[in-house]
């Protein structure tokens, strides 16, 4: 059996030695990558690839507390994250990525405060 421990090492190593194409080949499978749309209950990580262009992709208009999405942009162009009519970071404002790679997690809070936003780490 492997343990935890074994596994976090693992882990570590192999990101602390990989080009940033291999991580991708081995983080793709656990991520949807998307050209646009709105997020259902079944994604929770999401690529927008924006390589061949802007990508918008809007949040649910009806989300439960503590919804939470995971959003990567990589590519050359911005990615916008629709609002869909609840506040982000309690503004009425869409959240522009534009930054190459960039990431973000949005988690349904309520009403006022809407989705927070937190930074994701892009190593």
């Amino acid at each position: 059996a492997v343990s935890v421990t074994d596994l976090t090492a693992t882990v570590r190593s192999f990101l602390a030695s990989a080009s940033r194409a291999q991580m991708w080949n081995y983080i793709r499978p656990l991520w949807l990558t998307t050209s646009g749309g709105t997020l259902g209950d079944d994604v929770e990580r999401v690529v927008l690839d924006t390589s061949g262009g802007v990508v918008n992709v809007n949040l649910k208009a009806s989300p439960r507390q503590a919804d939470t999405h995971d959003i990567i942009r990589i590519g050359a162009n911005n990615g916008t994250v629709g609002r869909n009519g609840k506040n982000l970071a309690g503004l009425a404002e869409d959240l522009t990525l534009d930054r190459n790679p960039c990431g973000v997690r949005v988690t349904y809070i309520d009403n006022t405060i809407g989705w927070r936003v937190e930074k994701l780490e892009m190593k």
